[in-house]
């Protein structure tokens, strides 16, 4: 699954708030070690330490490439992708409805 689908497909993990809010998410994409890591970034509204579950929710469902197949320039990437979030209420439900 590709980091745009990962963070679409677990919404339901977003944390609820009572405003929109976003988050910076960095996937860094470690050649030399053939590794994945996930991280949100700080250009996010939403701080690092709120955001800790919906990181690991996407970053599970980030499968690893073939590290071995993958042409590459660089021993090492960044790739960093912008989410944003509607409100929600406590339960999850976006704020107003039923």
């Amino acid at each position: 699954m590709t980091e745009n689908r990962a963070v679409a497909a677990n919404l339901a993990c977003a944390p609820p708030s009572v405003g929109p809010y976003t988050v910076s998410f960095v996937l860094t994409v470690d050649f030399e070690r053939k590794k994945l890591h996930l991280w949100a970034g700080r250009s996010g509204t939403l701080k690092k330490r709120n955001a800790g579950d919906l990181v690991r929710c996407v970053e599970h469902a980030i499968a690893p490439p073939d590290f071995a197949a993958l042409a590459h320039q660089y021993a090492k990437y960044d790739i960093n992708v912008m989410a944003s979030y509607p409100p929600s209420g406590p339960s999850g439900a976006p704020v107003g409805g039923s």
